[in-house]
């Protein structure tokens, strides 16, 4: 799949900051990266973005290769001496309990992604969004 070209872009820069830092989990005593605030609201915002051109092309869309984009984003984030201990998205901000690396996990088990579903995601990471101001 191919993102459109202002997505890509925003990947590729989230992509590239995280290859610097993943590698920095060591330097820390507790081996965790700690959060940088504007990195998360990148990433939060990248997902709304992600989420409004789905619903924007609904029709047009590929729905399944999204729907594991989706589902699969998180597994980027991963970092720690075996390579998959921790996952960056894993910020303190939750919503009702659920933290940011997991909002699209179910839909690895979907077989379809409703405009409704989409939008419950995107009013998930709107709400990480407010919570990082």
């Amino acid at each position: 799949m191919s993102l459109p070209d202002n997505l890509a872009v925003d990947y590729l820069q989230i992509m590239q900051q995280f290859d610097q830092l993943k590698d920095s989990w060591n330097t820390y005593a507790d081996g965790m990266i700690p959060e940088d605030k504007e990195y998360a609201r990148d990433i939060a915002q990248f997902m709304v973005n992600v989420i409004d051109h789905i619903l924007e092309n609904y029709e047009e869309t590929e729905l399944e290769e999204w729907r594991q984009f989706l589902a699969s984003f998180h597994y980027n984030f991963y970092y720690g001496p075996n390579g998959d201990d921790r996952n960056y998205l894993e910020f303190a901000e939750e919503v009702n309990g659920e933290k940011l690396a997991w909002f699209c996990y179910d839909l690895k088990q979907s077989f379809d992604v409703p405009k409704e579903i989409l939008e419950g995601l995107k009013q998930k990471y709107l709400e990480v969004l407010k919570q990082l101001q």
